[in-house]
């Protein structure tokens, strides 16, 4: 198959965010009167770089088709994140031939042009990459037993060098064929991923760490979207 030297975006939206103890879907929940989703995917809309968007929703989902524009392919995913993911990719190598796909979360509504500019500019010569943080924090590692006079609280079993530990954001950018090729060995082999790059790590691929920004956080808890919406006045005051 012959690729076109494009982008695209693929973001998974069939969760259910239970974490969130909402009455609907984490990616439908509102900031500044716009969704999670929509805040996600206007960043890639708006960038001049990304040729196609995927959403890939639940089976029952009929929300995304409502309120996504009609440039927007959708795709029904599956059961697992990564079966979701791989639906996208799919649908992106078989239906639009894209060279690369850029992974986002539809819960990040703080990426924007900037930082996926400088994720494609570190990434596209070398076999891929993801944004991400180096931790400032002291990191522990817990016990996997616990403790005999605290039985119901964690205990700590030894602390990491943070030097050598990031924490994951998304987009994490891929050639299409080589995430197409490590998800699937990672469903038929039932391998515990919790994102793309991980997948690509279990086939020895290389990844490349491009520093993110603390604004493109995950909204996963209630109390998280107050933070979200604070990074995002602030970036339209700083545009």
């Amino acid at each position: 198959m012959k690729y076109k030297s494009s982008y695209t975006a693929v973001i998974p939206a069939a969760g259910i965010g239970a974490r969130m103890q909402a009455y609907k879907p984490k990616q439908y929940l509102k900031i500044q009167k716009k969704t999670l989703l929509e805040h996600s995917v206007n960043a890639f809309t708006n960038h001049p770089l990304i040729e196609h968007i995927i959403v890939v929703v639940h089976p029952d989902d009929e929300t995304a088709r409502t309120i996504l524009t009609k440039d927007v392919h959708i795709v029904v995913g599956g059961e697992e994140r990564c079966d979701s993911v791989l639906a996208g990719v799919n649908y992106a190598h078989e239906q639009l031939q894209s060279e690369w796909v850029l992974v986002h979360d539809a819960a990040r509504p703080g990426i924007n042009s900037g930082l996926i500019s400088k994720l494609i500019d570190n990434v596209k010569c070398s076999t891929g990459g993801i944004l991400a943080l180096p931790l400032v924090d002291t990191v522990k590692q817990i016990s996997p037993t616990a403790s005999a006079e605290h039985s119901n609280t964690p205990r700590v079993d030894k602390t990491l060098d943070r030097e050598k530990i990031w924490s994951a954001q998304t987009p994490q950018m891929f050639k299409t064929a080589a995430l197409q090729q490590a998800l699937q060995f990672a469903i038929q082999h039932s391998l515990s991923i919790t994102d793309e790059a991980s997948a690509m790590e279990a086939m020895g691929t290389e990844v490349l760490l491009v520093e993110g920004h603390p604004m493109n956080f995950k909204v996963t808890k209630p109390e998280d979207l107050q933070l979200a919406e604070y990074y995002l006045a602030q970036s339209q005051l700083t545009q």
